[in-house]
Parts: C-alpha cells; structure tokens; sequence
C-alpha cells in the first residue's frame, strides 16, 4: 500500500480509467436516492476534488469530511461514522 500510495495519483487515475472505461461522472445526476459520501481528508486514494465532485453532482448527496481520517476511515473512526451513519439514515427515512 506505501507503494501505491506514493504514485502519481494522476497517472494511477489514468491508468484506472483506462482500464475500467469511463469514470461515470455523468452518472451520478441520476442517483435518486439520498446518499452519504464520507471520505478522510488525508485519503491517498480519493482526491479531495473527487469528494467534492461526487456531492456536488448528486441531488441528494452530502459529503461528510473527516479529519485526519484516511483511506481506512472506517478502523480510524469507527463510533464516529456508525453515528453519523445512523443519523443520516434516520433523517433520510423521516418523511
């Protein structure tokens, strides 16, 4: 992982794309449903600017950014995100 951390991420990106065709930016207008994005912000792996694309193009989406979080978010903050995931689930199913 300290390898492919330490990659270009452009050319890692590329690459990704290359292999698995397109991004599907263009896809993400059409998620109905509301969704939570949750993402570290020293993440290696995920742009901050991929974050932010993905909630702004979702029409219900939301980012939840963490600090000092990283690609393992889920093992680094594992109490945090179970609540924030709960929340969002309870406010998301509320009518």
């Amino acid at each position: 992982l300290r390898g492919l951390a330490a990659s270009d991420l452009r050319v890692l990106l590329a690459t990704f794309e290359a292999v698995a065709g397109n991004s599907g930016t263009d896809l993400l207008s059409e998620i109905e449903c509301p969704t939570l994005i949750v993402a570290g912000d020293r993440d290696p792996f995920t742009p901050h600017a991929m974050q932010y694309e993905m909630a702004e193009h979702i029409p219900m989406g939301r980012l939840e950014v963490y600090e000092r979080a990283t690609h393992y978010l889920p093992m680094e903050f594992p109490a945090r995100l179970t609540n924030d995931m709960r929340t969002f689930l309870e406010e998301a199913i509320t009518p």
